[in-house]
């Protein structure tokens, strides 16, 4: 691609111009080297990296200095029109320096203008050193093109030379030891039916291999799955994962516990029930009584409500709360999981009827398939 990239003058140019105006860019951002900060970690990183490679272009450019030094003189001696070479090779180094110049200049020019306190994006150092790697890809191009000019140029293949290509294997041909069409008869076994030739073709060396292979894969396989058994079973395999989904689901459940809300939520079951009615116990008995049965709040198991009695009215109402009521917001108190337990609790003891039961308040409420949440007020 580089080869290609080189040939043309115009593309060489193009590609040496736009690399140094790059750097320029880089260059006109940079403040003075009183206004950089301190740098961190990553631009000492970009230092070294970046020194390296200048370093190694450099070497690059040293080799294709001397082979170039060595070219010319065997192209000086093989073309006679030497003064025509040298001025087409002096063409490119001039628009390569006017273009330097240029950008030198330009780069002074914004310099000059900028504000003393503009912002640096890159260190000046690190500036200095895109500037050269620019400088140094250019001059890399440069020689490349100019070398490829004093390579004598491919001398035309004769009809023999072409015909000798055309008889040599292919890498096709070589791995898969085949032969070529006009040497079929060689293979020909003389069986032919329907108009089909039996070849006695060779089997290719790789299929061997991977033949072999398989048998010896198997071999460790059976040893290890039925002699050491250092290896799972396809039943024990499935246990493992069967363990893995089950853990997984596990954390899953507690997660999407976490999420339920008064629109999601749904009757537990005995052992979140009976969470549900230690956490009752803790934090509503003072106002609902031990049981249920009512005290300063309204009772609890029997079929009247104040704002609807299904299981997610009742979550609705613990998490927000009825404050013109008395009734406080829980939802900073307990978590959403806790809510749950506590509404599946209330909604278990309906029709339990305990002694000393407040008598009835609000609405009587009938249980339906879907009920819609209250509306807070």
């Amino acid at each position: 691609m580089l080869l290609r990239l080189v040939k043309d003058k115009r593309r060489s140019f193009m590609l040496a111009g736009l690399l140094l105006a790059c750097s320029g860019a880089m260059a006109q951002t940079a403040a003075p080297a009183t206004a950089v900060p301190a740098a961190g970690n990553g631009y000492e990183v970009a230092r070294y990296v970046i020194v390296i490679i200048a370093f190694v272009m450099a070497c690059v450019i040293a080799v294709l200095g001397s082979v170039l030094k060595v070219a010319a003189a065997m192209h000086l001696e093989r073309v006679k029109e030497e003064e025509k070479k040298k001025a087409d090779l002096l063409k490119p180094a001039a628009s390569i320096f006017a273009l330097l110049l240029t950008l030198k200049l330009s780069a002074q020019d914004v310099a000059a203008t900028a504000a003393p306190a503009k912002a640096s994006y890159l260190p000046w150092d690190i500036t200095l050193f895109l500037w050269v790697l620019g400088i140094e890809l250019a001059v890399i191009l440069f020689l490349v093109r100019s070398l490829l000019q004093f390579l004598p140029a491919k001398k035309a293949k004769t009809a023999e030379e072409i015909e000798a290509r055309k008889k040599l294997p292919s890498f096709f041909q070589k791995i898969n030891k085949t032969v070529p069409l006009e040497q079929e008869h060689t293979l020909d076994l003389q069986h032919n039916y329907d108009g089909i030739r039996e070849l006695d073709n060779n089997i290719p060396g790789w299929w061997k291999i991977a033949f072999y292979g398989t048998i010896v894969f198997a071999f460790v396989y059976l040893y290890r799955m039925f002699v050491a058994e250092s290896m799972p079973t396809q039943l024990q395999e499935l246990a493992r994962s069967n363990e893995a989904a089950a853990i997984e689901m596990q954390a899953y459940l507690a997660n999407a516990a976490n999420n339920v809300d008064e629109k999601t939520v749904t009757m537990l079951d005995a052992a979140g029930i009976g969470t549900g009615h230690e956490i009752f116990i803790k934090n509503c008995a003072a106002c609902h009584g031990d049981k249920g049965q009512g005290g300063v709040g309204p009772n609890l198991t029997d079929e009247y409500w104040l704002h609807k009695g299904s299981l997610k009215d009742v979550f609705y109402s613990i998490k927000y709360g009825w404050p013109e009521k008395g009734m406080k917001s829980w939802k900073e108190d307990l978590s959403p999981v806790q809510i749950a337990q506590v509404a599946s609790y209330i909604k278990s003891i309906k029709g339990s009827n305990p002694p000393a039961a407040k008598e009835k308040q609000g609405e009587l409420f009938e249980e339906l398939a879907a009920d819609s949440v209250v509306a807070k007020q």
